[in-house]
């Protein structure tokens, strides 16, 4: 293995240079050069294609089969209301007993 030198533009980075024959005979990208969609990206369009057909499904029952209109046209639309409180709730009981040293025994 041999070292030529420090990059000059990113000065963490090294430039060596190895030779074996366990050594690949072809440069490889750094990132694996694996092609495609990854799964966390596959898992991210798969909710977010369910999540409009959610709001999208939802809104058009509650306009053309409910009859409902404004807020009511929303899907849950007591729990979408509610959830800044429940999240603000959660955070502060979070922030409340996490300041407790022990927890008490009962």
């Amino acid at each position: 293995m041999t070292a030529s030198g420090e990059d000059p533009l990113q000065p963490t980075n090294y430039y060596l240079q190895y030779s074996g024959k366990y050594a690949c005979t072809e440069a490889t990208p750094i990132s694996g050069g694996s092609e495609g969609l990854s799964p966390g990206s596959i898992i991210c369009i798969v909710f977010l294609a369910l999540l409009f057909v959610y709001v999208a499904g939802g809104v058009a029952v509650q306009i053309f089969v409910r009859k409902e209109s404004g807020v009511k046209a929303i899907p849950q639309s007591s729990f979408w209301i509610s959830l800044p409180s429940l999240i603000r709730d959660g955070f502060f009981f979070v922030i409340r007993y996490r300041k407790r040293e022990e927890y008490s025994k009962t």
